[in-house]
């Protein structure tokens, strides 16, 4: 409830990590909530880069377009568009370039209609800068300080929300009432700003998590039902009519499919038990719902007794063999029942949904059936062929989640995953160049060298050799235990570098600092590359550079599908570029 509007806000918070939600289906949401009575959307997908990772950069015109039309979309609907933004990976609170950077923005968001705004500072580190250091006297203090700052500048908007590091009872030290933290947002953060809390357990609520997912799963039941054609021109296998063929599958208007047809064809409506089932096969990040617990607890007793199994025999069984053979048909009623979940599924009108879901439900129902097959061979069945070990698994066959679970439990994967033998954990350091280190530099910067031409001089080889000097904090070496595999030198201004004009005034204008970065191939994970080249280019930006360059040689293939896949920088192109080069760049 905002003190300031006294409007009670309900609704829904798009802050998930992993695909967000496409255009259309934010459309519907919020078509939904109009419907349901809601009147709250929160803008906050993680992996969206201009939420969090890249928060400074600004939105092109394409991004900006589909904003202003999700933002009036939201309004036609009468939902409360709320913008969030997350600075707080990597801002330094203290620098008045950051704060201007978050302002300018936000104020692009407002410009597009957007008129409710919030901060958030939620799973991100509470270590301070230096510099904050210097400037505040806690975390609490440099986020209340900008919070308030970008506040004001906003012109202190009806709705402004703001979420604390510590969100929950669970993260506070030592409790919520003594937390000097909260107590610091509490006492100084504006009072016309929302302080965002995420409640653990409502002791003495009327709310029954059980029952309302069951009230849920009622509902959605009834959309799983409806048909995906609007203008009447889908078919149910929902291809367009217009678009059939000879080689329609079977699920074509006009089939009846016989009563011994594939069991996928001839499937019953789904379910609201099946729609139970889906959801506790897919519960939480860290959590199985229990029926996935039961199959797991069932997977593991049966694999870890298998020698009761195959002992005694029919007539003279002991009551351990009895029990083996009864929970290994329990556990394959379980199979089949999700099974039976996924043929039902695949089946259903709407098959939007469908094709949302049926990666996850064709993945868990694979893994579902190895279980099933691994438990048969137990009790003297012949092996499923899937199961066979060999010396060269294959990658793309290992699962995450309960599949993957399952998976790790069988004979073919259970303790090797992608390697027969286990590699050992590799730890990587990174640290600052110092001249020690040149000798190792050198022999990498060779190394990854010989098989293009040297014939175009680079700055950035300059910078590895060292008759060009990178600018401070611009220098970082990434170390293993055998030494050196990789390092990123950079310089703020190319220029100064330059003995002739090499690049064009129009590139130089709008990058003007250069990076080189090197790796050596026996890195495996783009993890540790990638914090590798973002603390340089955080030092960069604290400098003032508004953009970075990269150059390598065009016959160069592994650096330019090196850096492509760790996506930070573009191609440039621009009048004047040297042909026998490829310039990378990204603004700052």
């Amino acid at each position: 409830m905002s003190e300031k509007s006294k409007i009670f806000l309900s609704g829904v918070v798009e802050g998930f990590y992993g695909r967000p939600w496409t255009m259309n289906q934010r459309k519907e949401l919020f078509r939904r909530e109009q419907k349901w009575g809601l009147n709250t959307y929160l803008y906050a997908p993680k992996d969206d880069y201009k939420h969090r990772m890249y928060w400074r950069d600004l939105y092109s015109l394409e991004e900006a377009d589909q904003l202003i039309t999700l933002i009036s979309a939201a309004k036609e609907c009468n939902v409360e568009f709320i913008y969030a933004i997350s600075p707080g990976l990597d801002i330094t609170f203290s620098n008045p370039k950051e704060v201007s950077a978050l302002k300018r923005k936000l104020s692009q968001v407002s410009e597009f209609g957007c008129r409710s705004f919030a901060l958030l500072f939620d799973d991100i580190e509470t270590e301070m800068c230096p510099a904050d250091k210097e400037a505040f006297g806690s975390f609490a203090d440099a986020q209340v300080s900008v919070t308030n700052e970008v506040f004001q500048h906003l012109k202190e908007p009806q709705v402004f929300l703001f979420c604390p590091t510590d969100y929950c009872a669970a993260f506070c030290t030592p409790s919520v009432q003594l937390s000097k933290y909260l107590n610091t947002v509490g006492e100084k953060l504006n009072p016309g700003i929302d302080v965002l809390w995420t409640d653990g357990e409502d002791q003495g609520s009327d709310y029954i998590p059980h029952d309302a997912l069951r009230l849920a799963l009622t509902e959605w039941l009834v959309e799983f039902g409806k048909a995906d054609q609007p203008d009447g021109s889908r078919s149910r296998s929902g291809r367009s009519k217009r678009e059939a063929s000879e080689e329609e599958p079977m699920q074509t208007d006009g089939y009846v499919p016989g009563p011994k047809d594939n069991p996928l064809y001839t499937a019953e409506p789904l379910t609201l038990e099946d729609l139970n089932l889906l959801s506790e096969l897919f519960y939480l990040p860290y959590e199985h719902g229990p029926t996935a617990v039961t199959m797991l607890k069932e997977l593991h007793w049966l694999r870890d007794n298998s020698d009761a199994a195959t002992t005694g025999d029919i007539t003279t069984e002991c009551e351990r063999v009895k029990e083996w053979r009864q929970r290994a048909v329990r556990f394959d009623e379980m199979c089949a029942a999700v099974v039976q979940m996924f043929n039902r599924l695949s089946n259903v009108p709407n098959r939007l949904i469908l094709y949302d879901l049926y990666n996850y439900i064709c993945d868990i129902k694979s893994g579902v059936l190895l279980a099933r097959a691994f438990v048969k061979t137990l009790g003297g069945g012949t092996p499923h062929p899937a199961m066979i070990i060999n010396d060269n698994p294959e990658p793309w066959g290992f699962r995450g989640g309960l599949s993957g679970e399952f998976q790790r439990m069988l004979p073919c994967h259970g303790n090797r995953d992608l390697f027969r033998i286990p590699p050992a954990t590799r730890m990587y350091t990174i640290r600052p160049n110092t001249a020690e280190d040149q000798p190792e530099v050198m022999k990498l910067f060779k190394e990854m060298n010989t098989e293009t031409q040297q014939t175009v001089e680079l700055i950035g080889d300059r910078l590895v050799q060292g008759d060009v000097h990178p600018t401070q904090n611009c220098s970082l070496i990434l170390e293993d235990s055998s030494g050196i595999c990789g390092y990123v030198f950079a310089l703020s201004d190319a220029k100064t570098a330059m003995t002739k004009a090499q690049y064009p005034e129009a590139m130089l204008s709008d990058y003007p600092s250069v990076m080189t970065v090197q790796i050596h191939p026996k890195v495996p994970d783009p993890t540790a590359t990638k914090r590798l080249i973002e603390q340089v280019l955080s030092s960069l930006r604290e400098s003032g550079s508004k953009g970075v360059y990269i150059e390598f040689r065009s016959n160069d293939r592994r650096m330019m599908d090196f850096l492509k896949t760790l996506n930070f920088f573009q191609v440039l192109r621009f009048e004047g570029l040297p042909a026998n080069l490829v310039v990378m760049g990204t603004k700052l």
